[in-house]
């Protein structure tokens, strides 16, 4: 949210789901990137996925939603 400034829950969401999931899997990255280039594709749509559930969870109930 430092990134965007002031933020509309209802508006905003899915900019700060995004660019949450962005950070989070950037940082993932710097520490595995060798782990996750070696997955096979459907894996890593499935730590993509497990991100995204996961991610939208903790931003709703960080909105209350």
């Amino acid at each position: 949210m430092s990134k965007i400034g002031e933020v509309n829950p209802k508006k905003d969401l899915g900019k700060v789901l995004g660019l949450y999931n962005k950070d989070t899997l950037t940082d993932f990255l710097k520490n595995f990137q060798d782990k996750y280039d070696a997955l096979e594709k459907h894996e890593s749509k499935a730590v993509n996925k497990f991100l995204n559930k996961h991610a939208g969870v903790l931003i709703n109930d960080y909105f209350d939603r």
